[in-house]
C-alpha cells in the first residue's frame, strides 16, 4: 500500500512540476485571480488524477520443479516432454513497479534484507506520517480556539478572541482577532470586509486540500510553491473586494499599520503579514490584464495539459501493450539480460541437442509445476 501511494506520488510529482511550470511562465504577472484561482484548482485536481495508471504490483516466482516440452504445431499436435531434475532456487524473476528484475533467493537472509524501494519507502512513510500529524496539530488548534475562544458579537457573530492570537486572520467560518486590541473603526472595517471575502469565497477549502496534497509531496518543493501562490492569489481576491469598498491609499495604508513579520496559523489568511504584502500591494496597482492576453494564455496552458494528459495515457497503454506476458517470458521472449528469465546452463544445453535432433521444429521451453506440461493453444 505505501509502496504503492510512494510510486504514485512520483508519478504526480511530474505532473505537478510541469503543469506548475507552465501556469508560472505564463500567469505570474497575469491580474485576473479568478482565473487564475482556477487554474490552481485544475492543477492540484490533474496531479491526483492524471497518474493514477496502474501503480499496483504483481509477482510471479519460478515453480521449483521445471520441465521443457517441444510443441509440433506442423504434424499431427502430438507432444514430447522430456523431464529434468529440479533446479535450485536461486533466480526468481519479479514482475515489480513496470520491470522485471533478477534477485538472488536466499531463503536465510530474504526476511531482513531491504530493497531500495522498501528504504525509499519507509523514509517517504515517516515525511508522510509527520506532515499529517503537523496538520493535524494545526486543525486541532485554530479549532479549539473557535470552541474555546471568546465571542465579540458585538463587532459580529464570527468573531473570536483569543490571548493566543497576535494578528487578524480568518478560517473556516470565523474571524480570528487579537484579545484586547481596538481597532478605530476605520481600520475594523477594511479587517471585516477582507476576511469576509475570505469566507464567503471559501478559501479555506483550497488551503485544506493543498495541505493535504502537500503531506503526500512533502518531498517536493514544487508543492510548497504552488500553496503557497494559491495562498497570494486569495489575498489578491480579498483585496480586490475590499477596494470595492474604499481606495487603494487609505487600503494599504490600512495594511502597513497592523501588518507583522511573520504568522503562526498557517491554515488561515492573515490580513497583512510582511512576507507578501509589497507583492500584494503591488498587485493592486496593476491593471487588469487584457483579456486576449489572457485567453491566449489559457489556451496554451490548456495545450500543455492536454500534453501532459496525453504523455500519461500513451504511456499506461504502452505499459499494458508491452508488458509481458508469463507465457512470453517463460519462452524466452524476452532477450535483454536483466529483463529476461533465461535457461540454466545445462538446460541450455539439452535444448541445444533439441534443435540439432530437430533442426525443422519450432521448439519452445517453459518451467513447469510439478512436471506436469501444459500446451500452449496457440502454438
Amino acid at each position: 500500500m505505501l509502496t504503492s501511494l510512494f510510486i504514485f506520488s512520483l508519478k504526480a510529482s511530474v505532473v505537478l512540476g510541469v503543469l506548475y511550470l507552465a501556469y508560472h511562465l505564463l500567469f505570474k504577472k497575469n491580474t485576473r485571480f479568478v482565473v487564475k484561482r482556477m487554474l490552481l484548482i485544475s492543477i492540484i485536481l490533474a496531479t491526483c488524477a492524471l497518474p493514477l495508471v496502474q501503480f499496483n504490483t504483481e509477482s510471479e516466482v519460478l515453480p521449483s520443479t521445471p520441465s521443457i516440452q517441444r510443441v509440433d504445431a506442423l504434424t499431427t499436435g502430438s507432444q514430447k516432454t522430456i523431464d529434468i531434475p529440479p533446479l535450485k532456487k536461486e533466480t526468481p524473476t519479479t514482475y515489480e513497479n513496470g520491470f522485471y528484475q533478477r534477485r538472488t533467493f536466499n531463503t536465510r537472509l530474504e526476511k531482513g534484507k531491504l530493497t531500495v524501494i522498501d528504504i525509499a519507502t519507509l523514509i517517504y512513510a515517516s515525511g508522510l506520517g509527520i506532515t499529517l500529524l503537523l496538520l493535524m496539530l494545526s486543525l486541532a488548534k485554530i479549532i479549539s480556539l473557535g470552541v474555546f475562544g471568546s465571542a465579540r458579537h458585538d463587532l459580529d457573530r464570527n468573531i473570536i478572541t483569543h490571548r493566543w492570537i497576535k494578528y487578524p486572520f480568518s478560517f473556516g467560518r470565523w474571524i480570528f482577532i487579537p484579545k484586547g486590541t481596538t481597532y478605530d473603526e476605520h481600520t475594523w472595517e477594511l479587517i471585516h470586509t477582507h476576511e469576509q471575502a475570505h469566507l464567503k469565497q471559501l478559501h479555506t477549502v483550497d488551503v485544506v486540500i493543498s495541505s493535504v496534497l502537500r503531506c503526500l509531496f512533502w518531498y517536493n518543493p514544487v508543492i510548497y510553491l504552488l500553496q503557497k501562490e494559491i495562498k497570494n492569489n486569495h489575498e489578491s481576491l480579498a483585496d480586490e473586494a475590499s477596494l470595492k469598498e474604499v481606495n487603494l491609499d487609505s487600503y494599504t495604508q490600512a495594511l502597513i499599520a497592523v501588518s507583522l513579520d511573520a504568522g503562526s496559523f498557517n491554515l488561515g489568511h492573515g490580513f497583512a503579514l510582511k512576507s507578501g504584502l509589497a507583492e500584494r500591494i503591488k498587485n493592486m496597482q496593476r491593471h487588469k490584464t487584457a483579456i486576449l492576453k489572457s485567453t491566449m494564455a489559457l489556451l496554451v496552458f490548456a495545450i500543455v495539459g492536454f500534453g501532459v494528459f496525453t504523455q500519461t495515457s500513451l504511456y499506461s497503454q504502452q505499459l499494458k501493450s508491452t508488458r509481458p506476458t508469463r507465457k512470453e517470458v517463460m519462452n524466452g521472449a524476452l532477450n535483454i539480460p536483466f529483463l529476461s528469465f533465461k535457461l540454466a546452463p545445462r538446460h541450455e544445453r539439452v535444448l541445444e541437442k533439441l534443435h540439432t535432433l530437430f533442426p525443422d521444429k519450432d521448439l519452445r521451453w517453459q518451467y513447469m509445476k510439478e512436471g506436469r506440461p501444459e500446451v500452449y493453444n496457440d502454438l
